[in-house]
């Protein structure tokens, strides 16, 4: 039969094109095998320096933290009380600029007063913060206002375990108390400029200010000075020392700013081996992707010319996973060839899986088994038998037992083909066709 013939023609030629392909292939995988093995002993290489790197700076840290962990943390406690006391100061300040500012009387229009007043105007007016805070330090009582340092230093005790985390508390610490010394500064110095205000004027706000700006100072002198001798006792000078030894050191292991440090010749090694092992890493990466990707194709390769059951003559070959369906009017049945088969839903379109295929019957019909499991049933199966004509269609599905299914084939596979010895009759050969329409 001529179109059994052009199947067979078919399926040779695909062979032929498949076999080179899988050679090709073969051939591919070999060589991205070898560049596996490079990229992967590459991979593992950086990984291992970057581990002993990684186990050198942890070892060193351990010896830090033995040598410097201890007076780092007494000195990261030293500057809190001191902060305590000195955010203390600044909020009484601003609490008496406040008082003044909004209190004075503007029709005196005292010099001394107005460039006070106007000054620390554009103070609060960029810091609004620091009114809302020094309102808030007013407003609780003692007893809270200690409360709530106690747990501010709770909160900082969590950092005394790690040197790392200390040194960057203490880097902190250190950046504020600069701030709120400046801060000081510049609000005493505004109040010590309204000393200079017109007597002859009866401004209470004024006057109250100078009054209490008399007894700040005198608090103050009392309490920097215990803070002295709490700084002499603990020897802060040999504390911030130890500090200053520390820094550099942790730093260079774990710096807290790395952009501050990229001139660092240690830190620049550091982060070209991590920049090297995060490119090995993905070389291999993309090198296993793709060996992953070939393995698969020559493995799907080598079954189908290999392993599966094409027929005596390759004729399955090109229409191999092919689909034809049948609309039977509440269901439409799928087969696909060597590959699955489905039963379809029209309502809803829902699928049912009627099996996959598993092997040739004993007249060359398709079996398809291991479908989905029927309600109170056996797995759906189904059979295909074959008819010999031109046209590849599905033509008869039935269900002879519950979810048990037939199916009949219409093709030039069924045909039969005349041979000469074990060869293909070329040319103009005689039909012949299968006689038994094999079914149950």
């Amino acid at each position: 039969m001529r179109k059994l013939q052009e199947l067979v023609a078919q399926g040779r030629e695909l062979r032929r094109t498949k076999s080179a392909e899988l050679e090709h292939k073969r051939a591919e995988l070999a060589k991205t095998e070898q560049e596996y093995s490079v990229a992967e002993a590459h991979k593992n290489e950086l990984e291992q320096i970057q581990r002993d790197h990684e186990t050198h700076n942890a070892n060193t840290m351990q010896q830090l933290t033995t040598e410097y962990l201890e007076p780092v943390v007494q000195y990261r406690k030293e500057l809190a009380a001191q902060l305590h006391i000195l955010r203390a100061h600044r909020d009484t300040l601003i609490r008496l600029l406040k008082a003044v500012r909004d209190g004075h009387n503007v029709e005196f229009n005292d010099e001394a007063v107005a460039k006070v007043v106007h000054e620390y105007g554009e103070y609060a007016e960029a810091l609004p913060y620091m009114e809302e805070a020094a309102q808030a330090y007013v407003d609780e009582d003692s007893k809270a206002r200690k409360e709530r340092e106690l747990q501010m230093d709770r909160d900082s005790e969590e950092d005394d375990a790690s040197l790392v985390l200390c040194v960057g508390a203490v880097d902190i610490a250190e950046n504020e108390l600069r701030t709120v010394n400046d801060d000081i500064s510049v609000l005493l110095g505004w109040m010590r400029d309204l000393e200079g205000y017109n007597r002859n004027y009866h401004d209470l706000a004024v006057k109250g200010a100078v009054v209490a700006l008399a007894d700040f100072e005198t608090a103050r002198e009392r309490e920097m000075s215990d803070v002295s001798s709490r700084h002499e006792a603990a020897n802060i000078g040999e504390l911030k020392s130890k500090y200053e030894e520390a820094k550099p050191l942790v730093d260079a292991i774990a710096p807290a700013d790395e952009s501050a440090l990229n001139s660092e010749e240690e830190n620049a090694d550091t982060d070209d081996l991590e920049k090297q092992v995060a490119d090995a890493r993905s070389q291999f990466w993309d090198i296993q992707n793709e060996k992953t990707r070939l393995t698969n194709e020559v493995s799907n390769l080598r079954e189908l010319l290999e392993e599966k059951d094409l027929g005596p003559h390759d004729e399955f070959l090109s229409l191999y996973k092919q689909c034809y369906s049948l609309d039977t009017g509440e269901y439409t049945y799928e087969v696909c060839l060597l590959d699955r088969a489905a039963q379809i839903e029209n309502k809803n379109n829902a699928r049912q899986n009627l099996g996959t295929f598993t092997e040739f019957g004993q007249n060359r019909e398709l079996n398809y088994r291991n479908g989905a499991k029927c309600w109170n049933g056996p797995e759906r199966s189904i059979t295909v038998a074959f008819e010999c004509a031109g046209v590849v269609e599905l033509v008869e599905v039935k269900e002879p037992e519950k979810c048990e299914y037939r199916a009949v084939m219409t093709g030039p596979f069924a045909c039969q083909l005349p041979v000469s010895g074990s060869e293909v009759v070329d040319g103009e050969a005689e039909e012949h066709t299968v006689k038994e329409h094999v079914h149950d």
